[in-house]
């Protein structure tokens, strides 16, 4: 009888080991972006060094970064709205998680009201030019109850102090990494037709309205545009591109990014707002010329010596300003950007990322407060 109550017993779950770190990545998005994109990194990159990962999110559960996460062997949970703050509190307890990283305002908020029972860090990724008073007030709010903040760019970490009145020592610079490509590719051309780029949300945030408000009747002569991303402006763009006479493609979401760039000369990032310009270090780090708008955070990645030119204001005459400056001088851009991705990968090398992320994040596991940034 006993050998009987024995066999019928339900095994324990096993107590999870307690030197790897058990981390969350709560995100607002489960679709892409840049900010998504650093996700998945940061996921890829925790696994790497031992640590357990979750990847949580607020909206579209079958989005690119919930199919690329799974593919990569990650449990990816969606917390539904109206049931997201138990949802989460349930998946920390269930799962003992011990950290939340949360990233963008959506996910840190939910963060904040949970009530967590561990402690939670936000990961700031962009500059808000005009922050409604409502938000303002929730990010101060989210910034006391942090451990800390980390911010993707300096240009982030100022404006996030500004905005949540934060001391220094609580605002981390954690710089984006930016990867070398992944083989040798063809040179960017310097004469000839001009291949522009466009790589991002479709969203009037990130320019993409842009488009065909400075070229209504199509590109120039001898151009052509290759737009990757997704979005809701894509079926104005398809319209747009329908009357260009096969010389705009709209490439949806692109996964081989050296074969993308490989077919450029030059990228456009025509933000109205960046934290860190993920999309124009790519370009660079891949010898091809740069148009930005003219932004602190773009201004800090391209550095001291860009070229006169590279940035411009983000409105339709001043795209096409830029542009044929860019057709006028684009061996000298070219030349500079291949000079400017060597330093770039350099100083965004993604294993000096990963070391600091989990430096920060133990810090923050302690509860212990980092020193102020240098």
């Amino acid at each position: 009888m006993l050998r009987q109550n024995l066999c019928g017993l339900k095994p324990r779950p096993s107590r999870p080991d307690p030197r790897v770190p058990r981390i969350l990545l709560l995100t607002t998005d489960l679709a892409w972006g840049g900010a998504e994109r650093v996700v998945l990194e940061e996921a890829l990159a925790l696994r790497a060094a031992g640590d357990a990962v979750w990847i949580a999110g607020l909206r579209h559960p079958a989005g690119e970064l919930a199919i690329r996460a799974r593919e990569a062997g990650f449990e990816v949970v969606h917390l539904s709205e109206g049931e997201a703050r138990p949802a989460l509190r349930s998946l920390v307890e269930r799962e003992r998680i011990e950290l939340v990283h949360a990233h963008l305002f959506h996910a840190a908020e939910l963060a904040r009201r949970a009530r967590l029972p561990v402690p939670w860090l936000v990961e700031v990724h962009n500059c808000a030019s005009r922050v409604l008073p409502w938000r303002r007030l929730l990010e101060r709010r989210q910034a006391r109850a942090a451990e800390m903040a980390l911010a993707v760019s300096r240009a982030v970490a100022a404006d996030w102090r500004r905005r949540t009145a934060s001391p220094p020592e609580r605002v981390q610079l954690l710089s984006n990494a930016i990867a070398a490509p992944a083989r040798e590719l063809a040179a960017a051309r310097a004469d000839g037709p001009l291949r522009l780029g466009f790589l991002g949300r479709l969203v009037r945030e990130k320019g993409a309205d842009l488009w065909p408000r400075a070229f209504p009747a199509g590109l120039p002569p001898h151009t052509t545009l290759e737009i990757a991303g997704a979005g809701p402006l894509e079926s104005a763009l398809e319209r747009w591109a329908s009357r260009n006479a096969g010389r705009v493609r709209l490439a949806g979401l692109v996964r081989d990014l050296d074969a993308w760039f490989e077919s450029l000369d030059a990228l456009v990032v025509p933000s109205r707002s960046e934290g860190f310009g993920l999309a124009a270090g790519e370009a660079l780090v891949r010898g091809r010329a740069l148009l930005a708008a003219d932004l602190p955070a773009l201004r800090e990645l391209a550095g001291t010596t860009a070229p006169r030119g590279t940035f411009f204001a983000p409105r339709p005459r001043a795209l096409r300003a830029a542009i044929e400056a860019l057709r006028a001088e684009r061996a000298e851009r070219v030349a500079w950007a291949r000079a400017r991705g060597e330093v770039l990968l350099g100083e965004h090398a993604p294993a000096d990322r990963a070391r600091r992320l989990r430096a920060l994040q133990a810090l923050a596991l302690r509860g212990a407060r980092p020193a102020p940034p240098r």
